[in-house]
């Protein structure tokens, strides 16, 4: 670096060296010049310095800022100072200092690792000494001449492993290593370290491996040898020990007997060593390493001396003998060898014949193996040997074994047969095939030719010999298979068995069965029989009409036979049997009628009011039976009014509906008839007919008026609620668009149930309000329009806070795609505010067209809502009407169509998107109607109206008589109203007989407490009929009806004309005739259970009641005006007025007067008052309007209350009668 200075006043810093890095011959010096410059690390050509070096010269003027001498020795201290001169390069140019010397660095080589590591003398097999000599040290110092001395360690490797230490760092060059392992190999190197301790790496490789001294061998035992070469441990001893391991993976073992070796570099841990003549003898063992390395003793030395001898043993009886059938005329016998373990080579075995009992017999073999194979025996035949053994080193046979006995093998049985067949049973037979007769047979029986499974009737142990076996409850055409052994032996024999022969098999089928045959009419001439396959079966016999001359043969495959040119509705017969392998079944028969013609040329020839008859032509050979079916229903059962329709049967070609089947008067029905086959076949119907049944001038009819029941028929849902209990609602149209009042969604705390509708329209749908309670109706295409649409509802809403936003009554869809809606507007919090509104989506889902009503929801009352989608193209409108009237009305401008989806149909409940139902209507819903056209205003009025309870007028000349029937009285139906206003001449259905002994006695005045009886009214006897499809109505009705009869007072007298004595209008009742005891019930007040409630309306003269049935009714009355004065009563005598209650003494009363009473009067007349001096006190005019009583008050003319005393009064009545009555008062 330059400075520019005042050289007079400069302090010059000096450079401090200090040492970076070093080696085993070099040092590397770096220094800096103190304050005034910077550092360098590298050349700087205004700086130079002089370098003083301990083991040498000055080295001065160089200009780098670092020094690194090489050559320097390992292990050796070397220091430098320095001075350092600048250069003023301010522009003079002048040299500036030198600076002052710096102090010395001294730092010292690292150890050199050692060249070479020498191995040096052996101490034992188990250790050594190691040696770092001067040449082998690598310019390492040892510390004489005043150099720094140099440390050494040893590392070793054991078998290669990894190196561990094996002696310390000291300055001595040679190390002894020992407690090596024997048996091992070891590699060794050598490590140095300088005076200030620092290690170098492991290095300088030995001269080789070396190899410790293997282990002595152990556990050297010798034994008698019976295996291979010579298999005699009468002459051989055979020698193991434990192996040892080798340091340098090979080695071998000296075999030494104590005077010279047996044997030597043996490579295995074993030696058999002959020993001739036997006896006893030594040996001791050592291991020698035989491979490369440097080895510190190969030898193990050898293990002490072992002992062991040969063996004599004598020579045993032969064991394990034992024959086989080996043939029928062979048997192989086979015995325990004694080679190896008893007998040495050359050795033999000698066979015995054994007679009874068991005695050595004739010499048959000798033998080298433990087998031999004795032929030309007989067949399943025994014999019985001995064996003995002998051999080189012992000439005298061993002594004999136990005897053995064995059977030859037996032959298989041939020329199976099966002899006698059944349905059910079967015999399998077999022959000997030259096997005596004690030889056992084994059978063994499948179904499916022994595939999977088999049973064994017949086994060895049953010791059956003889030549057939019977099987008895099998199955018929069935295949069964049949498998026949021979088994060698015989019963009782401890010998044998061991053989069976090769089997002999066969199939054997049962007979087939009698096959069900069957026979379907094809038409008037022709049958077709068929029957099922039977198992086995190689062909079919039919038998045509059971004539053996027309039998027909067919193949297996065919399974029917069709009879053609038949004759219509009649008998035919049909025979058939299988035939299979085993021979042919049993016939089995069968027996059908060919159809029957359908009847022709159906008329009507006679009609009555309650009957008709009718003829046709019978286009069938003999008698045939015909069904004959009417009903007042168009078209019969496809109305789905099925249970309005009758049906009869008769055996000709006329027919006439009998008494206890009558018609309906003034009625028209619709007449069919079809014949019925022998087999009970319908035909065709012929038909129908018309006619109508005669009307009487006593008749009149009428339809009832249509209701909500009564639906049109472009309506394709129409849901009453009138279930009841349960959760199906069904739909009333033809569509069957049933619902399901439901609870969906694990939110849902209530499902809607059933509540009293308003009158006359049953029951409702109760819906709670709650989230996800709802009715559902499966989506159908019957809902999916797109056109006109009018939906009809009355709702009954019972919230008191208000309905939740958009809470449904109706709606098809979900979300924002919803067809339409009938819903409740917003705004929730103001639930006075409440309003109807009706909405319509377009195709495509944008905005819903909607109307709303200007009234707002009626709580706690039923209101009839109809909102009407009128599909006129882009001028389409929407309406809402409330209770029959139009509310509100829009016009749906750009409407082309409303959409359409596959969503369900819901009631009560709809939703904000597509998962829960969380806008619910909270009150009762009924009569839901959905209709597939825009009702007009009058259509709505009118449905509003149906709702309502309908009077009506009988027509002449029954116009007297009103019905009044709520929407409910008839169910879905329409009927008509059948009256007669004489029934006892012209009746409609009522049995004469029954209605003239109900009138011969008419109803008591009491029930059946007394014997008093009402009066008919004259004329007021009626049958009232409602029909429903040409039959009396029978259902239950869904609500009473009302009847109302009107009866004559045309003087307005308060009396019934014609009647006498007069019936008074109040006391009218009316009475029904049942026809099951002939009693009148429904008028007594006192009999509830059977009581119609009525009344007098006397300002009409009607009496009206409400009627549960349509039956026989009448008006029967009482009356208190007598003809003459005869049975004329005055009470209470005395009259004590104000005696209080209980007393029998009280006032009397009538018509609304208290006091002394009056009665049985005329129709009309006076009572004069007189005391009983014969003075008048009051007069009493009395008219019909009195119905025959009268009360005086106790009152004088100038009404002046009269005092106790005796009266008389004297009666004059309109008929002329007088009489005189006395009574008193006491007051």
């Amino acid at each position: 670096m330059s400075v520019t200075i005042d050289q007079l006043g400069a302090n010059f810093p000096a450079p401090v060296p200090v040492v970076s890095s070093q080696a085993d011959d070099w040092i590397s010096w770096t220094w800096y010049d103190g304050d005034v410059c910077e550092n360098t690390s590298g050349t700087n050509a205004n700086t130079t310095y002089d370098i003083n070096r301990s083991w040498s010269t000055l080295l001065d003027d160089q200009a780098n800022a670092w020094y690194t001498p090489g050559g320097l020795g390992p292990n050796k201290a070397h220091g430098i100072n320095l001075t350092a001169t600048y250069t003023d390069n301010g522009g003079s140019g002048a040299l500036v200092g030198p600076s002052p010397s710096s102090l010395w660095s001294y730092a010292t080589t690292y150890a050199a690792v050692p060249g070479r590591l020498d191995l040096g003398s052996i101490l034992s097999g188990t250790s050594l000494n190691l040696t770092v000599t001067a040449t082998t040290r690598n310019g390492n110092p040892d510390g004489t001449g005043g150099t720094n001395n140099t440390e050494f360690s040893i590392w070793g490797s054991e078998n290669g492993g990894a190196y561990t230490s094996m002696a310390g760092f000291n300055t001595s060059t040679t190390r002894a290593i020992s407690a090596l392992q024997k048996g091992s190999n070891y590699n060794f190197e050598a490590q140095a370290r300088n005076v200030n301790l620092i290690t170098t790496a492991v290095g300088a490789t030995s001269t080789g491996t070396v190899i410790t001294q293997p282990n002595l061998p152990t556990n050297l035992v010798g034994q008698p040898w019976w295996g291979a070469p010579d298999n005699c441990g009468k002459n051989n001893i055979r020698w193991t020990w434990n192996g040892v391991n080798f340091g340098s993976g090979a080695g071998a073992y000296d075999l030494h007997n104590g005077v010279s070796y047996i044997i030597q570099n043996l490579g295995a841990t074993s030696h058999v060593q002959n020993v001739p003549g036997g006896g006893t003898v030594q040996a001791k063992i050592q291991a020698k390493d035989t491979g490369v390395g440097y080895k510190l003793n190969y030898l193990s030395g050898f293990s002490v001396l072992s002992s062991a001898s040969t063996s004599d043993p004598v020579i045993p009886s032969v064991g394990g003998l034992a024959g086989t059938a080996h043939t029928s005329s062979a048997i192989l016998w086979n015995w325990t060898d004694l080679a190896g373990t008893a007998l040495c080579s050359p050795s033999a075995y000698r066979v015995y014949a054994a007679t009874k009992p068991y005695v050595v017999g004739q010499y048959l073999a000798e033998v080298t193996a433990p087998t031999w194979t004795q032929s030309g025996l007989g067949i399943n035949t025994t014999f019985s040997v001995f064996i003995t053994a002998r051999d080189a080193y012992d000439a005298t046979e061993a002594s004999l074994s136990p005897p053995a006995t064995a059977f030859t093998q037996c032959t298989p049985p041939t020329s199976i047969t099966r002899p006698t067949i059944s349905t059910g049973s079967l015999t399998v037979g077999w022959s000997a095939n030259g096997n005596p007769d004690y030889t056992r047979f084994e059978l063994a029986a499948s179904m499916d030719d022994f595939a999977t499974a088999f049973s064994t009737p017949i086994t060895a142990g049953d010791n059956f010999t003889a030549y057939s076996r019977g099987f008895g409850g099998l199955s018929n055409a069935t295949t069964y298979y049949y498998r026949v052994w021979s088994v060698n032996g015989r019963a009782g024999a401890p010998w044998g068995g061991d053989f069976y022969s090769s089997y002999v098999s066969t199939a054997i089928p049962t007979l087939p069965p009698a096959p069900s045959l069957s026979g379907t009419v094809l038409g008037q001439t022709s049958i077709n029989w068929t029957w099922p396959a039977v198992n086995t079966a190689t062909s079919y016999r039919f038998l045509p009409d059971c004539n053996p001359a027309n039998a027909v043969n067919l193949p297996p495959a065919t399974l029917n036979y069709t009879q053609l040119t038949l004759v219509a509705n009649t008998e035919h017969c049909g025979m058939l049997q299988v035939r299979n392998n085993s021979g042919a079944g049993l016939w089995s028969s069968a027996t059908v009628y060919t159809l029957a013609s359908a009847p022709s040329g159906l008329q009507v020839t006679a009609v009555t009011t309650n009957t008709f008859t009718v003829a046709w032509t019978n286009n069938n050979t003999g008698p045939t039976t015909f069904e004959v079916t009417w009903t007042g229903l168009p078209g019969f059962y496809e109305t789905g009014f099925t249970g309005n329709v009758s049906t009869d049967t008769v055996l000709g070609t006329s027919y006439r509906n009998p008494a206890s089947m009558p018609l309906i008067p003034a009625t028209t029905y619709q007449i069919r008839v079809r014949a019925v086959g022998q087999a009970g076949v319908y035909t065709a119907f012929d038909g129908p007919v018309s006619t109508r049944t005669n009307n009487s001038a006593s008749f009149s009819s009428t339809m009832t008026p249509v209701t909500p029941y009564t639906p049109p028929s472009d309506t394709v849902g129409v849901w009453h609620f009138d279930e009841l209990i349960g959760t199906t609602t069904l739909d009333a149209s033809t569509l069957l668009n049933h619902g399901q009042l439901t609870c969906t969604y694990g939110s849902c705390t209530s499902t809607p149930t059933y509540v009293t509708s308003r009158t006359g329209l049953g029951t409702a749908g109760s819906f709670p309000g709650a989230q996800n309670g709802y009715m559902r109706v499966p989506d159908a295409a019957s809902l999916d329009t797109s056109g006109d649409l009018t939906i009809e509802a009355w709702v009954h809403p019972t919230d008191t806070n208000g309905q939740v936003s958009s809470a449904a009554v109706v709606a098809k869809g979900d979300g924002l795609q919803e067809s339409f809606a009938l819903d409740v507007t917003y705004p929730v919090s103001y639930p006075e505010l409440q309003k109807w509104r009706f909405f319509v989506r377009p195709a495509g889902w944008a905005t819903a067209y909607s109307v709303s009503s200007t009234q707002t929801l009626r709580r706690n009352a039923w209101t009839h809502l109809a909102a009407v989608y009128d599909d006129l193209g882009a001028d389409s409108t929407l309406s809402i009407y409330i209770d029959g009237v139009l509310s509100n009305s829009v016009t749906a401008t750009g409407l082309a169509a409303r959409g359409v989806n596959a969503h369900q149909l819901t009631i009560g409940s709809r939703q904000s998107g597509s998962a829960a139902y969380d806008r619910s209507f909270q009150g009762y819903i009924d009569e839901v109607h959905i209709v597939t056209r825009a009702y007009s205003a009058t259509d709505v009025l009118s449905a509003y109206r149906q709702a309502e309870p309908q009077t009506f007028s009988m027509p002449w000349p029954n116009d007297g008589t009103n019905i009044t029937v709520l929407p409910n009285t008839f169910s879905s139906h329409t009927a008509t109203i059948l009256m007669s206003s004489s029934p006892t001449s012209a009746p409609i259905m009522v049995d004469l007989q029954h209605l003239s002994d109900g009138l011969a006695s008419p109803p008591t005045l009491c029930g059946s407490t007394c014997t008093a009886r009402y009066s008919l009214v004259p004329g007021s006897v009626v049958e009232i009929v409602a029909q429903v499809g040409g039959f009396v109505y029978g259902g239950a009705l869904g609500s009473s009806i009302t009847l109302s009869i009107s009866y004559p007072d045309n003087d307005a007298n308060t009396l019934v004309d014609d009647t006498f004595p007069p019936l008074t209008e109040t006391a009218l009742r009316i009475f029904t005739l049942n026809e099951q005891n002939m009693t009148w019930e429904g008028g007594y007040e006192n009999d509830p259970s059977r009581f119609m409630p009525q009344y007098v309306d006397t300002v009409n003269k009607r009496v009206v009641a409400q009627v549960g049935h349509f039956s026989i009714y009448a008006m029967f009355g009482t009356s208190n005006i007598n003809p003459n004065l005869t049975d004329v009563a005055v009470y209470p005598v005395p009259w004590k007025p104000g005696c209080g209650a209980g007393c029998r003494f009280e006032s009397a009363g009538w018509q609304g007067v208290e006091g002394v009473k009056f009665d049985r009067l005329t129709e009309s007349g006076k009572i004069t008052i007189l005391t009983l001096s014969g003075e008048k006190v009051k007069v009493l005019n009395y008219i019909a309007s009195n119905n025959g009583a009268i009360v005086w008050d106790g009152t004088n003319t100038a009404g002046r209350t009269t005092a106790s005393g005796v009266y008389f009064a004297y009666v004059e009545g309109s008929d002329g009668s007088k009489r005189i009555k006395k009574f008193a008062v006491e007051r």
